[in-house]
C-alpha cells in the first residue's frame, strides 16, 4: 500500500513537473512579457499627431525577436524597428500570436507603406512562413501597431512620424 501511495505521488510531481515546463517554453506569453523585456528601451512617439509608446528595436538581436510571444499589445502601443542604413526590409510573423499593421518608413520618417501581417500557425515550417517585403529600398524604420490601428486612426501612406530619434 505504501509503494502505490509512493508512485501515485511520483506520477503526480511527475504530471505537474511537465506542466510547468510546457508553460515555461510555450510561444506566446501573457501582458506580464513587458516586465521581461525590462531592459528594453521606450521612446513616446507621434504618428500625424496622436502620442504612441513604443518598444525601440535597434539591435540585430532585438529586431530579429520583434513581438515574438506576445499575445497582445496595450492601445497606442507597438514596436519601432530602427535599421543602421536604408534597404528593402522583410518581415516575417515567427512565434507572433497576433495580426500586426506594418508601416514601413523612410529616414526621414515618412509612411511610404502599410500592411497588414497575419499571425501563422506555430507549427508552421520557417520556409512556409509568409514575408511582408517593403516595396521601397529606402526604408530605414519599421513600425507594428495592433492590426487596424493604422486604419482606425486615419494615418495613411504619406503622415509623418516624429520623435524617432532620442
Amino acid at each position: 500500500m505504501l509503494k502505490s501511495k509512493k508512485s501515485i505521488n511520483i506520477w503526480i510531481f511527475t504530471q505537474i513537473a511537465i506542466f510547468f515546463i510546457v508553460a515555461g517554453f510555450s510561444g506566446c506569453s501573457s501582458e506580464g512579457d513587458m516586465q521581461v523585456r525590462h531592459n528594453s528601451e521606450f521612446r513616446r512617439i507621434m504618428v500625424s499627431g496622436r502620442v504612441i509608446d513604443v518598444e525601440i528595436a535597434d539591435t540585430k538581436k532585438k529586431r530579429e525577436k520583434g513581438l515574438s510571444g506576445r499575445k497582445s499589445l496595450a492601445d497606442d502601443s507597438g514596436m519601432f524597428f530602427e535599421f543602421p542604413g536604408a534597404d528593402r526590409r522583410v518581415f516575417w510573423m515567427k512565434g507572433c500570436c497576433m495580426d500586426l499593421d506594418i508601416a514601413y518608413l523612410d529616414s526621414k520618417g515618412i509612411i511610404r507603406e502599410i500592411r497588414a501581417m497575419k499571425k501563422e500557425n506555430e507549427n508552421i515550417p520557417d520556409n512556409l512562413l509568409r514575408s511582408y517585403e517593403s516595396k521601397s529600398d529606402d526604408i530605414m524604420y519599421a513600425l507594428e501597431m495592433n492590426a487596424g490601428w493604422f486604419k482606425s486612426n486615419k494615418i495613411s501612406v504619406g503622415d509623418k512620424v516624429t520623435n524617432i530619434t532620442h
